[in-house]
């Protein structure tokens, strides 16, 4: 029995592959285990990312709201090893908690005007990012676009079965919606 939900989870990276494993363990004793094995080259810390990831997901799907604190000591460990070119400073990361989940179908209109996709289009067009980026911006556009692939003019999202999903703005997707509901 736990006074409340834990995680651990755990990378490797070795000359015969790289795996990663995650274990939700509940309030009642109860253990959910996740394992996977990569099919890119990474280092151990990265495999360890992706352990971490898994088993936060895992506690989304399960509707976990709060985990105890092994998570934050095997996070900090990990975060020790980050070389920045600025040891004086790091950008803060701004993690906003809701209430309930949110589900958002469609965004009404962008503030800027642009879709909701335009900067990783843009970055994976031509390598460019806006002028006023700043690098935790960047990096962010770097990151997200790994999962997307540009093919002409068209825009699509990798799914974790390798599928490709069709990036829309919000003009085509309300044309799309009607269609579905004619």
């Amino acid at each position: 029995m736990y006074p409340g939900w834990r995680l651990f989870f755990d990378g490797a990276a070795n000359h015969q592959g790289k795996g990663f494993a995650a274990v939700l363990g509940s309030k009642s004793g109860q253990h959910y285990p996740m394992v996977a094995k990569l099919q890119f080259n990474c280092t151990n810390n990265m495999a360890e990312y992706e352990a971490c990831i898994l088993g936060l997901k895992m506690a989304i799907y399960m509707n976990v709201h709060e985990l105890l604190n092994e998570l934050a000591d095997a996070l900090a460990t990990i975060a020790s090893m980050i070389k920045h070119p600025d040891t004086k400073y790091i950008d803060p990361l701004d993690v906003e908690l809701k209430e309930q989940p949110i589900h958002c179908s469609h965004v009404e209109a962008e503030p800027d005007g642009l879709p909701w996709y335009f900067d990783i289009k843009k970055y994976l067009e031509s390598g460019i990012y806006l002028e006023d980026a700043t690098s935790n911006q960047k990096k962010s556009i770097r990151s997200m676009a790994l999962n997307f692939f540009l093919s002409g003019e068209v825009l699509y999202r990798r799914t974790q079965d390798l599928g490709l999903l069709n990036c829309v703005n919000g003009f085509d997707f309300v044309k799309i919606i009607e269609q579905i509901h004619a």
